[in-house]
């Protein structure tokens, strides 16, 4: 992918900084770290629209930004290296979230009543039951990052990882 990109650019007499975003299709997070570290191109950012993709407006953030969760009209989560983020203003103002043990959060879901939720992450799984004003550690996975979150509802929730790794909750998530 970078080659390509590396390829249009030359091809087209441009430079990198010609773009404002530059968006993969169905891109994994390996894909894109491959794609910022060869480029130097800013992805440290969450790009918002309010008028169906007309117009977007960023706010610059520190780090990685890998998954994004709207929760109701005011209320988002973003996760990403080593950050939980919260909006309680539609995303025009972020805070960050103490989450135990800082890690690389992968991919947010939350269940139907947008109060229990779950972030995947490299060998871990963090959960709020306050939509997502504090999170706790629930359970280590030593063997794959758990790339994608899937809760079904508060009890039953599947996590899946690299390599075909599949974890499944039916209580929760509580190891017991």
């Amino acid at each position: 992918v970078t080659e390509m990109i590396q390829e249009y650019i030359a091809k087209n007499n441009l430079i990198i900084n010609d773009f404002n975003y530059i968006i993969p299709h169905q891109a994994n997070k390996r894909m894109l770290d491959e794609i910022w570290k060869n480029l130097w191109y800013d992805n440290e950012k969450i790009i918002k629209t309010t008028d169906g993709g007309n117009n977007w407006q960023t706010n610059a953030l520190i780090d990685f930004l890998y998954s994004i969760k709207y929760l109701s009209s005011n209320v988002l989560i973003a996760a990403g290296s080593n950050k939980v983020l919260r909006s309680i203003n539609n995303g025009d103002n972020w805070s960050y979230q103490i989450v135990p043990n800082a890690n690389t959060y992968l991919s947010i879901g939350f269940c139907n009543d947008n109060i229990t939720g779950w972030i995947s992450s490299t060998y871990k799984i963090i959960k709020t039951h306050d939509g997502g004003n504090t999170w706790f550690e629930q359970c280590n996975v030593s063997r794959t990052s758990m790339n994608t979150i899937l809760p079904i509802n508060q009890s039953d929730c599947f996590a899946f990882g690299d390599y075909g790794y599949i974890i499944k909750t039916t209580n929760g998530g509580y190891v017991t």
